[in-house]
């Protein structure tokens, strides 16, 4: 069996932590290439992870480098250029690019479309969707017997994700791009998210109505295809820890899931439920305990690798194409529209 290469552009703290610690683990991979225009934090990581070719070009890398996979893991302002480029290779590059891709759906909608026309596989990281307990909530919510869903309350608190103890090279990020951190960018950024890990539970949304502040923070109501009302409250607060919550409303009972923070590797997404007519509260048993991160990476690594040999394999729900989260855009943008 052929194994795989893959290029990773872009060695900040998410790519080290969420992304180098484990790629350069798995058997089934040849090669790392790696990418960054800052030459410091480049020697640095080359050094710490013994992976020898690199590149401060990503066009160099691209018109050199045999690559089946590429990570795309740059600040977001940056993502829209470097992906219509890989996309437009002429080389059957896989290539798997962090949230959000674009910074509007006109532009998402682009580089779905080129993706499309050139026959690209197009993976966004919605690891959110690969954590156990959420499989485990999806797998089982009609299972609890609690009737049908009157309506769910999502509560997202984008505090501090990362763990005290999480070592990385640190290094200085000086942004040239003439976009600014407005507060619709600020809200793509955290609650395309939320908003993926809704679409994926209950289907595609409509917006209803919001009641956001000046500062892109507030509430959003929207309705599934079956007319569940579904409420999404934000609040960007970087001095308490991260706190992800959902409730989910049942006629006959309600079901709490506590979302583990993104980068606390250990941490579990909890679920308990409970009937209307039964005091006790009941846990649903989450048996694995894999970091969501872990499991998106392992499907993306063995999607290319059976690819590549020649090998089908399904593809997953957990892994979002651009395509499928293209109404993460158009309802960030709509909730801003005043």
């Amino acid at each position: 069996m052929k194994k795989i290469n893959i290029g990773i552009i872009g060695l900040g703290r998410v790519s080290q932590i969420a992304y180098l610690n484990q790629l350069v683990k798995i058997g089934k991979i040849n090669s790392i290439v790696i990418c960054d225009n800052n030459i410091e934090l480049l020697k640095k990581v080359s050094i710490k992870y013994k992976i020898f070719k690199t590149y401060s070009s990503y066009l160099n890398m691209l018109n050199n480098e045999n690559l089946d996979l590429v990570f795309l893991l740059v600040n977001r302002f940056y993502s829209e250029k470097i992906a219509e480029k890989i996309l437009n290779d002429k080389k059957k590059i896989i290539l798997f690019s962090e949230k959000p891709f674009a910074l509007s759906f006109r532009n998402a909608r682009k580089l779905s479309d080129i993706a499309k026309k050139r026959k690209k596989t197009f993976f966004v990281g919605y690891m959110k969707r690969c954590d156990d307990g959420v499989r485990l909530l999806k797998k089982r919510i009609n299972k609890l017997n609690l009737g049908k869903i009157t309506s769910v309350n999502y509560f997202s608190f984008d505090g501090n994700s990362f763990e005290n103890s999480i070592n990385y090279i640190k290094y200085k990020f000086i942004s040239r791009h003439k976009y600014k951190n407005s507060p619709i960018q600020r809200y793509l950024n955290t609650q395309s998210h939320s908003i993926n890990l809704l679409q994926y539970l209950f289907g595609d949304l409509k917006y209803e109505y919001s009641n956001m502040s000046t500062a892109g923070e507030g509430t959003a109501i929207f309705k599934n295809k079956n007319g569940i009302q579904i409420s999404l409250t934000n609040k960007f607060n970087k001095k308490t820890l991260w706190h992800e919550k959902m409730s989910l409303f049942f006629e006959k009972g309600f079901i709490d899931v506590n979302i583990a923070a993104p980068f606390f590797k250990n941490q579990k997404t909890k679920i308990n439920y409970q009937k209307y007519n039964n005091s006790k509260n009941f846990k649903l048993k989450n048996q694995q305990a894999n970091w969501s991160f872990t499991n998106q990476i392992n499907l993306i690594i063995n999607y290319t690798y059976s690819k590549k040999n020649n090998k089908k394999i399904k593809l997953y729900p957990e892994l979002c194409s651009a395509q499928s989260c293209l109404n993460e855009f158009k309802l960030a943008e709509r909730i801003f529209t005043k």
